[in-house]
């Protein structure tokens, strides 16, 4: 599966997550919404406009040049959210407050933890967080996850 298509299963698992939120942007009811993303009727084109008029910033997170650009992606998105695609290995990261965050890693992003007590990954006070096809490893740590939200996960197994 390429990046775009995994982009977009991201959006869809995305989408269904937060059904409520979407019915509000778009004025119609949470059912509708689901159903309308359930089955998929929309376009691909479609569903592209409707990401943009949500005003979800689209950012790319390069740790393989900067092991910080991650956390600094989750601290600059806008409060209507964020689509992060992310390369290489980053610094243990928080999402603290944060709402409709989608991380897609591609099978080539990891987020790695240092000796300590902190987690590699820690989430709290947040909503509709969607992780997808990252590593999260402790490395020395004890703990690689720590959330205190609701989140969706598809992590990388290698």
């Amino acid at each position: 599966m390429n990046r775009i298509n995994s982009s977009i299963m991201i959006f869809v698992v995305f989408a269904l997550a937060s059904t409520d939120v979407l019915a509000k942007k778009s004025g119609k009811s949470a059912k509708s919404v689901k159903k309308a993303v359930e089955v998929l009727q929309l376009d691909v084109a479609t569903l592209f406009d409707e990401v943009a008029a949500l005003n979800f910033t689209a950012v790319s997170a390069d740790c393989s040049d900067d092991p910080g650009s991650l956390q600094a992606a989750i601290d600059a998105s806008s409060a209507s959210g964020a689509l992060i695609s992310v390369n290489g290995q980053c610094n243990p990261t928080q999402i603290v407050g944060k709402s409709n965050v989608a991380i897609d890693g591609g099978g080539l992003g990891s987020i790695v933890g240092s000796s300590g007590d902190a987690a590699a990954l820690s989430i709290s006070a947040s909503q509709n967080i969607v992780i997808h096809g990252m590593q999260i490893s402790a490395n020395g740590s004890d703990r690689a996850l720590s959330a205190k939200a609701p989140l969706c996960l598809s992590l990388n197994p290698h």
